[in-house]
């Protein structure tokens, strides 16, 4: 193999990416660039091939080579989500951001590489495309969509490439976003609260930190409602789950209607479909009997119905703010945790 136009490629690939040649620049001739690398004209062209299949220069013909308008270390972005037992596509948040792709990159106009990596595999495809993108500056930046495991980011800290992550956890070398879930819970209460129910509890995934339910609480008690401690749930995500959570619903539900919650809010979309479910196979009926407050990625994939309300954060809100912390960090190498999606109401 012959290791020498790697080293020119990695070599001409770094005069892009810092801004030597800059995007829509000349390149020097190739006579010139063959006696600037000692090399001959056939290791030059193997490696001008290499950063052409990249997106990194474009030929001209007689006009010359010159650096790509876009190249991919200033206008791709990966974009990961990891698979755990709950499974990737039952999340609606990489499912709206899939299905919101293209209208993303048009809007913000790059492009965006999607990795789904199987959680602790570090031989998996995906895995290494995305450390082989890194290795050879294919990316301008990564979004994570949850908190990433240190092995994942160990190498594209090591190739000096900005992070970002969707969570609230303070990672070393790694900047992060957080939605505003203190003010989700707030106006679904607010909502709850203006349509009379006075019974209210709240039911979130287990991943979410406490101290949100604990904030609600107290929220409620300044209006004189009492959110109880056993109607403040936390369940797991995922069809596997799902037996063991409708247990916990049915458990709350189990009273007379005077005695069991007429108000619930949902602080996870992915919990919608159990959530509903449940309620429908113990007659509980939606509008009548019981108002839901239901967090969504949005735009939402649930249809409005009576008696629901949804509040939630915008996908292009969060993959802006993401771009503006990448960006940020770009030109100030700064580490910040303080960058937050505010909620909207459908």
């Amino acid at each position: 193999m012959n290791i020498k136009y790697q080293d020119i490629s990695d070599a001409m690939r770094e005069k892009i990416r810092s801004g030597v040649w800059g995007p829509g620049q000349r390149l020097p001739i190739r006579s010139e660039l063959v006696k600037q690398y000692n090399t001959t004209v056939a290791t030059l062209q193997k490696a001008m091939d290499e950063l052409s299949a990249d997106g990194f220069i474009i030929s001209a013909g007689k006009r010359g080579t010159f650096v790509a308008n876009e190249p991919p270390n200033l206008s791709t972005f990966a974009v990961v989500f990891q698979e755990a037992a709950f499974t990737v596509w039952e999340d609606t948040l990489w499912t709206i951001f899939v299905s919101q792709k293209r209208r993303l990159e048009k809007q913000f106009k790059l492009k965006f590489n999607l990795y789904h990596i199987e959680e602790n595999n570090m031989t998996s495809e995906d895995f290494l495309r995305l450390t082989a993108d890194a290795r050879f500056q294919r990316l301008a930046g990564v979004i994570f969509l949850e908190c990433p495991k240190s092995y994942m980011t160990a190498p594209l800290l090591a190739a000096q490439l900005p992070c970002v992550a969707f969570t609230r956890e303070n990672l070393p070398g790694i900047n992060t976003i957080w939605a505003d879930y203190g003010g989700l819970l707030r106006l679904a209460f607010d909502w709850l609260h203006g349509e009379k129910c006075s019974r209210i509890a709240a039911i979130a995934n287990l991943d979410l930190p406490f101290d949100y339910m604990i904030g609600v609480a107290q929220y409620a008690a300044r209006f004189g409602l009492n959110i109880p401690r056993e109607w403040q749930l936390g369940l797991p995500l995922g069809e596997a789950h799902s037996q063991w959570g409708e247990n916990l619903i049915r458990l709350l539900m189990a009273g007379t209607p005077d005695k069991r919650p007429d108000g619930l809010i949902i602080v996870n979309e992915n919990l919608w479909g159990l959530v509903t479910n449940t309620l429908q196979r113990m007659n509980i009926q939606i509008g009548r009997d019981i108002r839901l407050a239901l967090h969504a990625n949005l735009p939402s994939t649930v249809h409005s119905q009576l008696g629901i309300a949804r509040f939630g954060f915008d996908i292009d809100a969060l993959i802006n703010g993401c771009l503006i912390e990448l960006r940020r960090f770009r030109k100030t190498g700064n580490i910040a945790h303080d960058a937050m999606v505010g909620v909207v109401r459908e």
